[in-house]
């Protein structure tokens, strides 16, 4: 008897992720914590709950975490609190 695994196909002929792939990458990637130099606000966009690190900052200044989507404009560069 022959037990075969379902296979899942994440990229499509032509080499591009197929949708539900590209949705997971993107949901991984939203994941990541970003990084740069100094603070993020009204620099760096992104969804609330992400995390940045000010790479040149000192101890206790370095960690940003975004508090929300955007503000009542639609500007999602807004919305970083240092914790």
């Amino acid at each position: 008897m022959r037990i075969s695994t379902p296979v899942n196909i994440i990229v499509d002929t032509d080499g591009s992720m197929l949708v539900n792939f590209k949705t997971w990458a993107q949901l991984v990637s939203d994941m990541s914590t970003l990084e740069g130099i100094g603070s993020p606000e009204g620099i760096q966009s992104a969804r609330r709950t992400r995390q940045y690190m000010d790479t040149a900052g000192s101890p206790g200044s370095r960690l940003y975490i975004k508090t929300i989507d955007a503000d009542g404009t639609g500007d999602d560069k807004v919305g970083w609190e240092l914790v």
